[in-house]
């Protein structure tokens, strides 16, 4: 028998915003809907400054739906308080109805169970109307006739690899491959070009494996759901994969030298308790900024002779940039265990 409980609605924490006023309501409508939004009113951006939020309960019986609100609250721009947008949905997917479960008995689940991860424009459920970039993990699910879940939950914790990979190239004008040469070629030595490249390469990819920390935190994490946060790197050492590659590109007039950067940086998460018919996730919220490469282009300045030529030709790229989800386990289906989005989804309002 299903007795009460509560139903928590989150928002997730923000900086740089101030002055927000939050009121509003969650509640479960029935066994596969869900009612009512999280009301977000009076909101002014400033710069500088950082929000908290309140949280609404919803309280459901087996007499039927009721809400408590707890009001409206003026948020302290001192204050950080972090959230989860992937509750409601997940309640509406697993919670019986309290009628329903006032009056039947599910049988025992015998189905295998599948957990399978999707990436893409996941929807942001604060009841604003918006998408944003991240990923559901679904714990799939049959219901029979009463809406009972006949799949079995994995009976251990599983395990989600997230991988960043960065790619990204420049070409330097090079007539005659005299910077190829300096790279490559005995006795000019390839120390010369490789060591301010590397540290330049390096300078920007942790900048961008940061670029993901803030927009990670303030979209939140889903039930059963827990994570290491993205940790900027502090040394090429700490990447999974990090390679700075010359290539000659042409010829004659036309010759350039062309660098080939490619990184990889990864961080673990973990899923407990989860029942099938089920769903959490995470996200990110506004989308990732990538760093301007103009930031960055200290280490090339110092190239005798080419410093000038090598910083205009490294202060225009676009990183290709590559979030992959990969779940370490064996289910019913194994194929759905990963996903994958990129720059045309992770790019600030995308998924507007």
């Amino acid at each position: 028998m299903l007795g009460a409980y509560d139903v928590p609605c989150f928002i997730a924490d923000f900086s740089r915003i101030v002055g927000l006023s939050l009121s509003g309501r969650c509640a479960i409508a029935s066994v596969d809907s869900v009612a009512g939004t999280c009301g977000m009113g009076n909101l002014r951006v400033a710069p500088d400054s950082r929000l908290a939020a309140s949280k609404w309960g919803a309280r459901v019986d087996n007499s039927g739906v009721k809400t408590q609100p707890t009001g409206s609250r003026r948020i302290d721009r001192r204050t950080i308080v972090k959230g989860a947008a992937w509750s409601i949905p997940v309640i509406a997917a697993s919670a019986a109805s309290p009628a329903f479960a006032a009056s039947t008995q599910c049988p025992t689940p015998t189905l295998p169970w599948d957990v399978a991860i999707t990436g893409g424009c996941q929807i942001d459920f604060w009841g604003a109307g918006q998408a944003l970039p991240g990923f559901t993990v679904t714990s799939a699910g049959t219901k029979d006739a009463n809406g009972c879940c006949l799949n079995v939950a994995p009976d251990s914790p599983l395990t989600i690899t997230e991988t960043a990979q960065g790619v990204w190239h420049i070409d330097i004008p090079d007539i005659g491959g005299l910077l190829y040469a300096a790279w490559t070629v005995a006795p000019l030595g390839g120390i010369a070009l490789a060591a301010p490249f590397e540290a330049w390469a390096f300078a920007y990819a942790a900048a961008l494996v940061a670029a993901l920390i803030i927009p990670s935190q303030l979209a939140g994490y889903g039930p059963y759901l827990s994570a290491q946060n993205w940790v900027k790197p502090t040394s090429i050492g700490q990447f999974l994969g990090f390679s700075v590659t010359p290539q000659k590109v042409g010829s004659g007039f036309s010759q350039v030298l062309r660098v080939n950067v490619t990184f990889s940086f990864s961080r673990q998460l973990t899923v407990n308790g989860m029942p099938s018919c089920s769903q959490t996730g995470w996200g990110y919220l506004g989308g990732v900024v990538t760093p301007s490469p103009s930031d960055f282009l200290g280490p090339l300045t110092s190239i005798p002779l080419f410093g000038a030529a090598i910083s205009s030709a490294a202060g225009t790229f676009t990183p290709d940039l590559t979030l992959t989800a990969s779940g370490a386990w064996t289910d019913a289906n194994p194929g759905n265990n990963i996903a994958s989005i990129g720059n045309q989804i992770l790019a600030p309002g995308a998924c507007q």
